[in-house]
């Protein structure tokens, strides 16, 4: 079965993550942290069906929730930080730098 890898990475200093996919709570943890060595605060793979999934990320003190789509075929990673501006969400095909 296909699989999205979903990676918080930077900017993340404490706060409560929701990771929704596909409208189904699939992470929700309070102080998530990034790891500054790294770049990264949690890291996680969800099995998924063929074909594009809505993916939403929700940290209620930055800001609006940002969502993006995602196909395992042709973009498995989602990457979501934490910048001054808010959220912000990627999805693309490039492997993780620290997995």
């Amino acid at each position: 079965m296909p699989s999205l890898t979903i990676a918080l990475e930077e900017g993340f200093s404490g706060e409560r993550v929701t990771i929704l996919l596909d409208g189904v709570v699939v992470f929700d943890r309070a102080g998530v942290r990034t790891r500054t060595q790294l770049g990264s605060a949690h890291t996680f793979t969800v099995e998924v069906e063929p074909g594009a999934h809505r993916v939403q990320a929700r940290a209620p003190q930055a800001g609006e929730p940002v969502s993006v789509e995602a196909d395992p075929a042709t973009a498995p990673v989602v990457r979501v930080s934490r910048q001054a501006a808010g959220l912000r969400i990627d999805a693309d095909d490039t492997p993780l730098r620290y997995m």
